[in-house]
């Protein structure tokens, strides 16, 4: 059994998430812990792209356009950094992504996510710390 340890980190919205890991090129997010929902990952491709290319700031902007408001009217983000193993791979970030995903459905009920949820990997235990989505609590 392989071991994942992710610390969370909670954000006011998407827009704070962004500015603080941008680079970050292995990286779980959550947008979202009630309703509304997307869960994903930066990395689970072996990809060396980061959240930055993933959401250019030319279309945050314009989500900001289309909702009319500077910021993200109560939808907190939560940004989830791999702390274990030290080594980490594009298989485990989906193991991971997948666990979140399943477990928020499990929890909320399909009607409040905005995702397909990954096939769940086997022999892989997630360990969620820190300021965590409600779902996860």
């Amino acid at each position: 059994m392989e071991t994942v340890e992710i610390e969370w980190i909670k954000y006011n919205h998407f827009f704070d998430l962004w500015r603080a890991h941008r680079r970050d090129t292995q990286l779980l997010y959550v947008i979202g812990d009630q309703h509304h929902c997307y869960i994903g990952s930066i990395g689970a491709r072996d990809g060396v792209q980061g959240l930055g290319t993933r959401y250019q700031w030319q279309y945050v902007q314009r989500a900001r356009s289309i909702f009319g408001t500077e910021e993200s009217a109560g939808q907190v983000a939560y940004a989830g950094l791999f702390k274990k193993p030290e080594q980490i791979n594009g298989r485990l970030i989906f193991a991971a992504e997948a666990f979140i995903q399943n477990h928020c459905i499990t929890v909320l009920g399909p009607q409040a996510v905005l995702f397909d949820a990954e096939d769940l990997v086997e022999g892989v235990e997630v360990i969620n710390r820190g300021s965590l989505p409600t779902f996860l609590e």
